[in-house]
This record gives structure tokens, sequence and C-alpha cells, in this order.
């Protein structure tokens, strides 16, 4: 048996994908269990990233998003799923067909609309080659229109034995709901203790580092930060704390192009305050996540009512103070396992007021996270991980 990891979004070091992938396969390997790794063709372009992820993905079907929007919206949103399975499904036939044996387990990246068909297809065509595989679907987010997709999959690929991996246990609830298939929760494999990059601290002084990481979306409230910031404007001239803000807009939300305006204004008068625009490699990323003593998570409860964070479960490991919203599944994870403040959505000036009452208790509430971490870290990492995936095998 082999486990055949397929993520076509993993494309390079940024983001998160290196990361976890790698720390399965490492941890796979330590066992003496052979693993491959598909991924998107531009890994061939980062360099440590070949051979251990294999390029496999074109995503073809993006150059239709750039030409079809003179369609109207409707055909063009169908004719993208189209071409987007399409391409994913040729991928798959060309690519991995070929790497794949009876009984081999496959662990699925994103089973989305853009690729929910393709996958059930080709799992059928598998299964018509006398293969039958363990099927893992990894549910990252809310399923709330994912009935269609489970019927899709149990119908084509019922000769294989398919499992929904959730972040957590509320998602896995949402999934026992509206499917029959079997429905478990799997952690993050987070790493926090391997490279030793991850143990520096803060080296700033007496000044407390924030620190605001990943995209810079509206979900994540990117704009309610760029918002509160000129009201702890005094702790950050007096350098009392200073702030690490990363710029990283993928869309052209009018929101967001007015927050970033708003941020780079602040940045050029404000000393204590940096701005790093786009995305971060992973050795930048966890130098700036390291130095910081507190992390800001100011996610909208409405959108992240079910969602797991990677940097928060990246934190928490690390033993870091964060401050969330009230409502989100991070507070109530928080609140087991971590050490911040949680203040209440939509109500002006309260993420400012949380990170003074944070700075202002910086000690205790350090010490407090230093004590928790293992704990946190016992519930995500790749060794159990690795441990329930094997409990699915055929």
């Amino acid at each position: 048996m082999k486990i055949i990891i397929v993520d076509d979004a993993f494309t390079s070091w940024a983001g998160h994908s290196a990361e976890y992938n790698f720390a399965i396969y490492d941890e796979l390997e330590r066992r003496g269990i052979n693993c491959q790794i598909f991924a998107h063709n531009s890994v061939s372009q980062s360099k440590g990233l070949v051979p251990r992820a294999k390029p496999a993905f074109t995503h073809t079907a993006s150059r239709f998003s750039v030409h079809g929007k003179k369609l109207p919206k409707y055909i063009y949103k169908l004719m993208k799923v189209f071409f987007a399975n399409t391409s994913h499904f040729l991928d798959l036939l060309r690519k991995i067909t070929s790497c794949v044996d009876d009984k081999d387990m496959f662990v699925i990246g994103d089973f989305s609309p853009r690729t929910s068909v393709a996958y059930s297809i080709w799992l059928f065509i598998l299964a018509m080659q006398h293969k039958t595989l363990s099927v893992i679907v990894l549910v990252h987010g809310v399923p709330q229109y994912r009935y269609y997709y489970w019927k899709l999959l149990k119908t084509f690929a019922c000769s294989h034995r398919l499992t929904l991996a959730a972040l957590n246990q509320p998602i896995a609830d949402i999934c026992s709901k509206q499917t029959s298939l079997e429905c478990r929760v799997f952690p993050i494999p987070q790493t926090s203790h391997g490279p030793d990059l991850r143990v520096c601290q803060n080296s700033n002084g007496s000044e407390v580092a924030l620190a605001y990481l990943g995209l810079a979306i509206v979900e994540k409230g990117f704009d309610i930060l760029v918002d509160e910031i000129s009201l702890f404007t005094n702790m950050l001239n007096e350098r009392q704390v200073t702030l690490t803000v990363q710029c990283n807009i993928i869309s052209d939300s009018p929101i967001l192009e007015k927050a970033k305006n708003k941020l780079f204004g602040l940045a050029s008068s404000i000393a204590g305050l940096t701005v790093i625009k786009g995305a971060l490699s992973a050795e930048e990323f966890f130098k700036v996540l390291n130095s910081a003593d507190i992390l800001l998570f100011p996610y909208r409860p409405e959108v992240y009512k079910y969602i797991q964070s990677a940097v928060f479960t990246q934190a928490l490991t690390l033993g870091k103070v964060v401050i969330v919203t009230e409502g989100t599944l991070i507070a109530s994870e928080l609140e087991k396992y971590g050490s911040g403040v949680a203040y209440r959505s939509g109500v002006p000036g309260a993420l400012a007021e949380a990170i003074k009452t944070a700075v202002g208790n910086i000690g205790a509430m350090k010490e407090k996270a230093q004590s928790t971490k293992d704990l946190y870290y016992q519930i995500h990492n790749p060794k159990r991980y690795v441990d329930l995936l094997l409990e699915l095998s055929v």
C-alpha cells in the first residue's frame, strides 16, 4: 500500500501546503510507508519541492476565466466549472492513473465544484480497472452546498472506501447530516516542534510585538484592523508595541483597496507599524510569527463560525498570545487551549481595547500560552494525522 496525496493548490513554498504535505510525507517515510504527492506544475519552479512533490496539474481552465467573463454571468459560471473539471480529469488520467495500485490510499485536498465531477468519474474508472482504494476527502470549510457533491461521489465511487475528513467536530456534524458517508475529525499536521527556526522568540526588548499574518481579506477582518490602528497609535509611536501587517491582497475588492491605501498612509507616519506586501516564503512567515508576542485574528464570525485557522493553530502550538473575535470556532479553541482575549464583533473600538488588555497583561498571558502549547500540539501534529490515516486503509 502507498498513500497518494493530491493537492493542486500546492504551487510553491508559500502558504501551508508545502509544510503540511511534507509533514505527512516525512512521518510516513519515518514509518517506512511509500507516499507520493501530486501538486500543481508550478512546484517545479521552486527549489527543493521536487522530487517529493510531483508536478501534475495545469489549471488550464484559468485561461477561460480571463476570457469567459464576456459571457452572461450564469453561463460563465457553468462553463468555468465545466472547463475546470475537464482539465482536472485529464490531468488525473494522464499523470496519476498509472501510479495507482489496488489497496492504495488516496487523499483529496480539494473536492469542490471545479473538481468534484473529475474525481468522481476518475474513481469510477479505477473501480472498473479492479482497483479499490481508501479515499479520504478533506473538508476544510462549511459544506453548505456539498450535499450534491457527496451524492455524486457516493454514486460513482461506491466501490471504494470513502471517508470525509473534517478539520473539526462542528464541520463533521454538518457533514453527517448531509450524507451517510463515514466522517471523521482530522487534525492539522502542525510541525511547530520541528525546524530550529521556529523556537526563536521576540527579541525586541520591552516592546510587545503584534502581528497580522495570512491573506488580507474581508472575511479575516483586514479592514477592521486597519480602521482601528488609529485607536492605539500612541502605543505604536511610543514604541510600547510594534505591529507587523501582512498586506497580501488577492482580490479587487473596493473595501480591501480602501483599507490598503489607508494602511500604507498610516505606515508612512507611525513609527511602530510595518507593512509587508504580498506573499511570504515559509522562512519569512515563521520569522515574523516567531518574533511576535501577540497574533491578531479579527475574523468575522459569520464566516469563521466553523472554520479552523491554520495560522491560529500555528500560533497556539508555538505558545503565542492571540486576540480573536467572539462567536468564531477559534474563540472556543482559545477558551480551551490557549491564552489571549476574545472581543465582541461589530463593536467599534473593541479590537483596540482587546489589544490594550492583552498588552497590559502580557506577562501572565505569555506564561499561560507557553504552558498550554504542548496540549494543543498533542491534538494537531503529523503523527496523530498519520495514525488516523492508517486506520482507514482497505
